[in-house]
């Protein structure tokens, strides 16, 4: 059964490219709660200063602080971290790693 789907496509404006991100993330509970794990996530896009906020769920936890590549580089890659089920509780996704690349 899908209990998700997938939201909205967002993207930087003009020319502009992700060059930060933070995420909303519900932490571990206790062996008697739900873990969720990441819930949202915002990229800040450069040149300028536009943020693209997630259509992912703001009721859960604070947001981390803003990870941001270097600069004169951008985000080129992405990796997922995701907790295998145990018994009865999927998290899903847990925590994301961008790669930072050069800009041509």
């Amino acid at each position: 059964m899908l209990l998700t789907t997938f939201v909205g496509v967002q993207h930087c404006p003009g020319n502009s490219f992700f060059q930060g991100f933070r995420l909303r993330v519900d932490d571990s509970q206790n062996s008697h709660s739900d873990n969720v794990g990441v819930t949202n996530v915002e990229f800040i896009c450069q040149p300028g200063s536009t943020t693209l906020h997630g259509d992912g769920h703001d009721y859960w936890e604070n947001w981390t602080q803003w990870h941001t590549c270097p600069p004169k580089t951008r985000i080129c890659g992405v990796r997922t971290k995701t907790t295998p089920g145990y018994y009865t509780d999927d998290a899903g996704v847990t925590d994301i790693m961008f790669k930072c690349c050069m800009v041509e």
